[in-house]
């Protein structure tokens, strides 16, 4: 007896078979590896929450006054050095004491001008000494010279006046010149010696000053005496500037032009673009000592869940209260936790905002 052939099963059927058999292996299977493929991106519990420090700098007046402009507005950009407001002090007791520190200066700036002036005075007279000595041993020498020449010419004179040649006039002449040469070596000698001793008291005295004193010193001098009289005149008159002290955006103005405030009020708070470093709290009980140097993993809490390897770089030696509220568990009584301090990575540095919420988890050596 022949076999019967295999009625074919229908499509439907075995589809209806798979679902029921299958089906709902493989859907608990992909769940599972889905599961666990969320679990490991993004549901993976952090060591702890950090927070990505923020710099926040106050600009503050140095004295007290009323202010009179404020040049930037909230969440303005600013670059360091860039005027924040201007401050008309009223505090009468600061205006005194600079301008006692004002004459103070200028007293000092006279007395060093004056001292110049009293080197260049004894140069010059030692100048003048040197030069008359000079003048004077000159006129010796030539004395000295003229002489023997003039003795000459009286002896021939008298000869020849003995002969009848030439007159009594002529030969008192002769006499005169030879009269007036040695009268002239006489007291060009002395004089010159006098000089000389002069010179030899006030040489090293003369010659510091020659040396010390030039107008280039003077000139800077009466440069600085000016710029400091001008400063006097108007230290009354000009208002204090407050300056960025770095780099960042406004995020609060404290204060309003017109309004009056103390010596060290802040007038305006500027916030860093970007943050250096990654700051959380490691609380107890923890498994392991945290140190410096050891590897985390950054996790943003962004809509892609940026993923980042960094370091840590400091470690605080106590633990402090919490009093960040952003790291801070609600309905709780204050925590401690031992600060620990992270670098930037750079592929994080410019995504991250300062004060934003990070999750950290250590890797332990």
């Amino acid at each position: 007896m022949k076999e019967l052939p295999v009625i074919p099963s229908p499509p439907g059927q075995k589809w209806r078979e798979f679902r029921i058999q299958f089906l709902p292996a493989i859907i608990f299977l992909c769940t599972l590896a889905g599961i666990f493929f969320i679990w490991k991106q993004n549901l993976v519990p952090p060591t702890m929450v950090a927070q990505v420090e923020p710099v926040v700098t106050p600009v503050a007046t140095t004295d007290a006054g009323i202010i009179t402009n404020i040049f930037v507005e909230r969440f303005q950009p600013v670059q360091k050095g860039d005027i924040i407001a201007a401050v008309v002090s009223s505090d009468n007791r600061q205006i005194d004491s600079e301008l006692q520190l004002l004459r103070s200066q200028i007293s000092l700036s006279q007395l060093e001008l004056g001292t110049f002036v009293d080197q260049d005075r004894l140069a010059f007279d030692y100048q003048n000494y040197r030069l008359e000595y000079l003048n004077h041993q000159l006129q010796l020498i030539t004395a000295k010279a003229e002489l023997p020449h003039a003795e000459l010419n009286l002896q021939a004179g008298r000869k020849l006046f003995a002969d009848k040649i030439i007159s009594e006039i002529d030969l008192h002449a002769l006499e005169t010149r030879v009269d007036v040469l040695n009268s002239q070596i006489k007291h060009l000698s002395a004089t010159t010696a006098d000089l000389e001793k002069r010179l030899q008291d006030t040489q090293q005295l003369g010659e510091l000053a020659v040396g010390a004193t030039n107008n280039i010193q003077i000139e800077e001098t009466l440069n600085r005496l000016a710029a400091q009289r001008k400063k006097l005149e108007s230290v009354q008159k000009s208002a204090i500037l407050l300056r960025a002290p770095i780099n960042g955006i406004v995020s609060t103005i404290q204060h309003r032009a017109g309004e009056a405030v103390i010596a060290g009020e802040v007038i305006a708070t500027i916030t860093a673009n970007e943050s250096e470093r990654i700051v959380g709290y490691l609380r107890q009980p923890f498994a392991f000592t945290p140190e410096s140097g050891m590897a985390v993993q950054i996790r943003s809490r962004s809509w892609k869940r940026e993923l980042s390897e960094a370091r840590i770089a400091a470690v605080g030696v106590q633990f402090e209260i919490i009093t960040n509220p952003a790291l801070t568990r609600p309905n709780l009584p204050p925590e401690v936790g031992l600060p620990v301090a992270i670098g930037m990575p750079a592929n994080l540095k410019q995504m991250l905002r300062p004060g934003e919420l990070v999750d950290i988890t250590i890797r332990a050596k």
